[in-house]
């Protein structure tokens, strides 16, 4: 749904102060903060009209939106913790190779970091990666959190993590074919300390942002260290937390675990369940295995490793390369 630019500053005294920006270019990043406009829409009024505007008897035919161009939309989302080396950066290029062969459609990154971090070295790390047409938000902080998007990102910003300065929740508003927007959160919570106050805060954000009809993902590096732990609980009151977990070629750590040991469930992609109800099995090629719940990506184990081109055999465990990458598939109706 194609929501007009509507910037805004929220200013409150609770936990959490969001920015937020927008932008209709799909072809530059989205920038950061904005000042209000109290004239802006903010695309409700729009989805009235097209809901309005579908025929409401069709005879034999299923009418489409018009700009639906099939009748669903694929996305394939990844939580991508995956800078390597000692600066928490990504220069070293094993992450980007992942990310690459994975072929996303909605990236959460985490230590969103490449180069001098200047826009224009940015915007060609985003355009090597994962395409020239991807639009991105990076956040703020020294070790920022960002979404890249295969669709047009329409608004976004950062609502401030209260327990650490170096980062920020980064979000973004995607228009998806059709009447659905997707609502993105980027996430890194903290190694140690209240994760579950960290994540309670995301999930009052982000139930203050989200507009009727729109799907919702959270994803990142949530440093989990167990499935049962106080973050999952807090992350449960608007998202499905629940088994069946995103799996992957086993190691000594097991299949589900998500660090570079592979022995801590640190990286999730989590869903509202109106986006939960349409997951698929994450496929990467023809000879691959199909993965119902989700795909814990590891290029030491998985076969073949042929089928994710341009990954080399080391790139998962490579040095300061600390986590997996998460990937979950789904197919949306584009009504």
């Amino acid at each position: 749904m194609r929501h007009p630019c509507h910037l805004f500053l929220l200013l409150s005294s609770a936990l959490l102060i969001p920015w937020a920006a927008c932008s209709d270019n799909a072809l530059t990043p989205v920038p950061d903060a904005g000042v209000d406009d109290p004239d802006a829409d903010d695309g409700e009024d729009a989805s009235k009209d097209r809901d309005a505007a579908k025929p409401k008897d069709a005879a034999v035919d299923v009418v489409l939106p018009a700009d639906c161009t099939a009748a669903s939309t694929h996305i394939r989302a990844v939580a991508a913790n995956l800078s390597s080396g000692t600066k928490q950066n990504w220069d070293g290029g094993e992450g980007a190779r992942i990310l690459k062969g994975l072929v996303p459609d909605v990236v959460m990154m985490q230590e969103f970091n490449f180069g001098n971090n200047q826009p224009a070295t940015i915007a060609k790390f985003v355009s090597d990666t994962v395409g020239a047409t991807y639009t991105y938000v990076r956040g703020t902080g020294d070790i920022p959190n960002g979404i890249l998007s295969r669709y047009p990102i329409v608004k976004s910003g950062n609502w401030t993590d209260a327990l650490v300065s170096n980062r920020a929740f980064t979000w973004a508003r995607i228009d998806l074919p059709g009447s659905h927007d997707l609502l993105v959160v980027s996430v890194h919570l903290l190694t140690s300390g209240d994760r579950g106050a960290e994540a309670a805060a995301v999930v009052t954000a982000f139930d203050d942002e989200i507009l009727p009809n729109e799907f919702g993902l959270v994803g990142g590096d949530f440093n989990t260290k167990l499935r049962t732990e106080s973050a999952l609980v807090s992350f449960s009151a608007g998202f499905v937390v629940a088994a069946p977990f995103p799996l992957g070629p086993a190691l000594d750590g097991g299949p589900e675990n998500t660090n570079e040991p592979r022995t801590s469930p640190y990286d999730w992609v989590i869903a509202t369940k109106e986006l939960d109800d349409h997951e698929v099995p994450v496929k990467l090629g023809v000879a691959s295995a199909s993965y119902a719940g989700g795909l814990v990506f590891d290029s030491q184990a998985y076969m073949p490793l042929s089928e994710v081109a341009g990954v080399q055999t080391g790139d998962s465990h490579s040095l300061g390369m600390q986590h997996m990458a998460v990937v979950r598939d789904f197919e949306v109706p584009c009504e």
